[in-house]
């Protein structure tokens, strides 16, 4: 999975670690794109052509297991650059849960860009490292929560993608199955859960698509974040 963790309006985290000549460079590679709520960007198994950095909007990043179920892997906000894979072909499909606008960069011309540019060859192994070390955190973290620590670690990751200062109003863009996918769980325990949490008072909710965590250190010690707070911190842009 391509996926680079970054502020959610900040500019792309893999032109930060590059030189402003480089940074420019690879920027004039880029042309702007489109895609609808609902749509899917690419495929698990196509061919890799271009890579993408989201500009606005949310995207979701999924993938079938060899018994045909679902698992989300991933939620992709804007400054997320994606769409490199090492074998050359999606090992995710990346689809659209609002409307979205994108930068594309053609991967023939990133490639030879990284083998004419030492920096910018470096910066792509750096992205790709700092990807691996943070999904075998968040499925270690995952696999050994309980349902309810598995939803609040969703919405206060929410709270952090969105740049949020305050936990009020988290934007929960995807669906209760969305949810359950990506954690793991059924869509009927995503639904007794949320209750049980609303009920706790460690959360409410003005809408079906918003949750606002009431108590946020009580939740970040529920949890116990200091693995994910740490990677978070090292992907995140300096403000």
């Amino acid at each position: 999975m391509s996926l680079e963790i970054s502020r959610g309006s900040a500019p792309s985290r893999l032109l930060s670690l590059l030189g402003d000549e480089d940074a420019g460079a690879f920027a004039a590679l880029g042309k702007p794109a489109a895609l609808n709520k609902g749509a899917t960007l690419y495929e698990e198994g196509t061919p890799c052509n271009y890579a993408y950095t989201l500009e606005s909007g949310v995207l979701m990043l999924e993938r079938l297991s060899m018994d045909g179920r679902r698992q989300v892997l991933a939620f992709v906000y804007p400054g997320d650059f994606i769409g490199i894979e090492v074998s050359g072909r999606h090992l995710v499909s990346a689809v659209a849960l609002k409307d979205a606008t994108l930068t594309r960069y053609p991967i023939s011309e990133i490639d030879a860009m990284a083998r004419n540019k030492a920096s910018v060859d470096h910066a792509l192994k750096q992205v790709t490292n700092r990807i691996l070390a943070y999904a075998l955190d968040q499925i270690c973290v995952l696999g050994r929560m309980d349902a309810r620590q598995r939803l609040m670690f969703l919405f206060v990751h929410l709270m952090h993608r969105q740049m949020l200062e305050e936990p009020v109003d988290i934007d929960i863009p995807m669906t209760r199955q969305d949810m359950a996918d990506f954690l793991g769980l059924t869509m009927e325990t995503i639904s007794r859960t949320v209750s049980r949490l609303k009920n706790e008072g460690l959360i409410s909710q003005t809408s079906a698509h918003s949750v606002t965590i009431n108590d946020l250190a009580h939740a970040e010690e529920l949890l116990d974040l200091s693995v994910t707070d740490r990677r978070a911190d090292e992907f995140a842009l300096e403000e």
